[in-house]
């Protein structure tokens, strides 16, 4: 992965991300020596799924010491689930500021924060806001898989768009997975992803400009690329060459 992104540097700016997950997230001593490994081959950012381990708070503890010690960002998936009796947002909020990593922690999924009642939710997006944690919702991902053994009223299973935003959280749209065995459909196109977004978040006509932005002004925030990114008039991208073959075929 490390040489794929040198490889195309010319026409497409990669992140690598050292995700720790299944089985692994209980195995503390060689995740941290993977993790290592993968900091000394450059990668550019850690993560892993704290709900996995069988010491999820020691996990997460971990995950942010390897950040803290290596000065890498941190982009996890965070409660994908939608059991209100097992949450990591408050630990994530603490140790944000903990360990000193406001603007550079970001959690993907989110979803348990629909299942727990409203004043709890609010209060949780207060400390998540306070402690600048981005929130990354995947919406395709969230509605082919949460609620399925739920007999009535199947929930959508996305993470609580409008109250996030309304609340100023940094909230982006993404798709997670593509044409594979968690979501057997999507283009990765992130329109279409804007688009389930605003249907399955349930946001109105007036949120269109806020919902493009989780796909593109936000997300580049989020990855460090604020002041350098996108599609303007005379940008050539980072190199005047022309790629060796058509965009579309660009993974």
């Amino acid at each position: 992965m490390v040489a794929l992104r040198e490889q195309c540097a010319d026409r497409m700016r990669i992140q690598i991300v050292a995700h720790v997950t299944s089985d692994a997230t209980s195995m503390l001593p060689e995740s941290k020596a993977w993790l290592r490994t993968a900091i000394d081959l450059g990668i550019d950012a850690i993560g892993g799924v704290p709900a996995f381990s069988d010491q999820p708070v020691a996990f997460l503890k971990l995950l942010f010491e390897m950040a803290q010690q290596s000065g890498l960002p941190l982009d996890m998936h965070i409660d994908e689930h939608l059991d209100d009796g097992k949450l990591l947002f408050d630990e994530l909020a603490e140790m944000t500021r903990a360990y000193g990593m406001a603007g550079r922690v970001v959690a993907g999924h989110c979803s348990a924060l629909s299942a727990m009642p409203l004043d709890a939710a609010r209060r949780t997006i207060d400390k998540l806001r306070d402690a600048g944690v981005g929130i990354v919702t995947l919406p395709a991902a969230n509605l082919f898989l949460q609620g399925r053994t739920a007999d009535r009223l199947p929930p959508r299973g996305l993470t609580r768009v409008a109250q996030l935003l309304d609340a100023g959280v940094a909230v982006a749209a993404a798709s997670d997975n593509v044409q594979d065995p968690f979501v057997p459909t999507g283009s990765g196109d992130l329109l279409e992803i804007a688009r389930w977004t605003l249907l399955a978040g349930q946001l109105g006509l007036g949120d269109l400009r806020r919902t493009f932005d989780m796909v593109s002004a936000v997300p580049a925030e989020m990855m460090g690329f604020a002041k350098d990114w996108g599609i303007r008039q005379g940008r050539m991208g980072r190199s005047s060459h022309r790629p060796r073959r058509p965009p579309w075929m660009i993974w």
